[in-house]
Formats: structure tokens, sequence, C-alpha cells
């Protein structure tokens, strides 16, 4: 009785802290270039820019508007189980039409297609590439050219902010934390972000943003602070084997 009521009492304990005890775990932070980036230009509406060394968003003086795509694909670079706790966008600004600008990300509802083309303007997309018209040319289009609110992209954004002299940052939101959260749990639906400026009737607002493209390494940079989930620590382990063996004393003795 008294060896039965040790060993009643010893799997309690480790029962305790297999409830009670878990080991410590630090959050970590990773930086993700582009997974893939272009620009759909209106002024060009055929043309492919997914290969240029930048890509632009915003309206020019002319009234020409021009959106960007942003991919990550941080389901190859984190646990899909993890929290995420932060996330955080910077671009590089190389050219500015001058005009104040607040921008927008806004989560793509779409599959789309980088490409290959280069050039300020772009050149004619082939099979495949997205243009301003098309998120696969030669294959689909989108809702409307430039996309589609609700269809293309969501309504809502994710997160704004005003561009600065030479970066546009996005700090953490509950939005950009949702995008990242969705796109882990559903990888197939990972299609990244539409950035375009917050108002496209006013002129002068277009940015050029360096692309993952830009020989000096200053393309877009996904900052993704996360805490992974913790494995069974090793004496919570512990403490089921402990009462796995009580229970199965007792089965012996009955």
């Amino acid at each position: 009785m008294m060896k039965s009521m040790n060993l009643f009492l010893a799997a309690s304990v480790c029962l305790t802290c297999l409830l009670g005890v878990n080991l410590p775990v630090s959050a970590n932070v990773i930086n993700l270039n582009p997974a893939a980036d272009t620009a759909l230009f209106q002024g060009n509406p055929d043309n492919n820019l997914g290969g240029h060394t930048n890509f632009a968003a915003g309206t020019m003086a002319n009234g020409s508007v021009s959106r960007a795509l942003l991919s990550f694909a941080p389901g190859g670079a984190i646990p899909a189980d993890a929290v995420i706790n932060s996330v955080t966008l910077s671009l590089r600004i190389t050219a500015s039409g001058g005009q104040s600008a607040m921008f927008e990300l806004h989560s793509a509802l779409t599959g789309w297609g980088e490409g290959n083309k280069t050039g300020q303007n772009g050149a004619p997309a082939t099979a495949g590439e997205a243009t301003w018209k098309a998120n696969f040319a030669s294959t689909s289009l989108w809702g409307t050219p430039g996309g589609l609110a609700g269809t293309d992209f969501a309504p809502d954004s994710s997160a704004s902010a005003l561009a600065g002299a030479s970066t546009l940052v996005f700090n953490s939101t509950p939005g950009m934390v949702a995008d990242v959260r969705s796109w882990l749990n559903n990888p197939s639906g990972d299609f990244g972000w539409f950035l375009m400026c917050q108002s496209e009737s006013t002129l002068n607002t277009a940015r050029r943003f360096a692309s993952d493209e830009d020989a000096l390494g200053r393309g877009p940079v996904l900052t993704i602070d996360y805490t992974p989930v913790p494995e069974p620590s090793t004496l919570s382990i512990f403490g089921l084997a402990a009462v796995g063996a009580f229970w199965s004393q007792r089965r012996r003795r009955a």
C-alpha cells in the first residue's frame, strides 16, 4: 500500500509539472526579401516590369497611375504554428514625384505573374506575366485594369504610411500580422500585397522603389518577429511517463 501511495505521489508531482511548467521560448526575428515584385503601369497597360531594378506606385504628373505587387512567402522560413508578434515592411525610394503622399498595403486576393521584363516603362509582356490589364497575360485579366477592390485585392487596407525622403516604412499593424498569419495557414493563398497611393487622384505622388533585382541590394525587406510554439519539455514528458507507470501498476495489483 505504501509503495503504491509513493508512486501515486510521484506521479501527481510530475503531472503538476506537466500542467504548470513550460520551458522559456524566446522570440525570433527574420528578414525576408520578396519572392516576387513588379509594377502595373496604366500608361503602358500591356507591359511587364518584373525583372527591372525598381517598381513604381502612385500617380505621375500626367495622371497615369501605377500600382505595385509584392509577395514574400514566409511559409518557407517560419513554422506554420508560430505566434506572429509583429510585421514591418521597409522599402527604399529611388525616385519621387515630390508631392507628399500616403501609401497603403492591400492584401492580394488573386495570383499574378512576376515576369522578367526590364526598362523604366517595361516591355510587352509574354504569357503569364502581370500587366495593368492582366494578372497573367494571355491567360486571365484583372477584375478591372489595375486590379479590382473586393476581387483582386482587399477593399480595406492592411496598413498605411507616409512616404519619407528616402524610405517608406509600414510599421506593424494588426492587419499586417493577420495577413502573414493567413499566408502561413494557407500558403496556396499567399498572393502578397498590392502597394498603392492612398489618393490616386493627386498628381505627382508617384515613387519608384528599389526592387529585389536592385544591384545594391536595397530591395524590400519584410521583418517578422515571431515566437515558435514550444515543444513539450523533458520534465513534462517524464511526468506523463510517471503517470502512465502509476496506472499500469494499479491495474496489475487489481
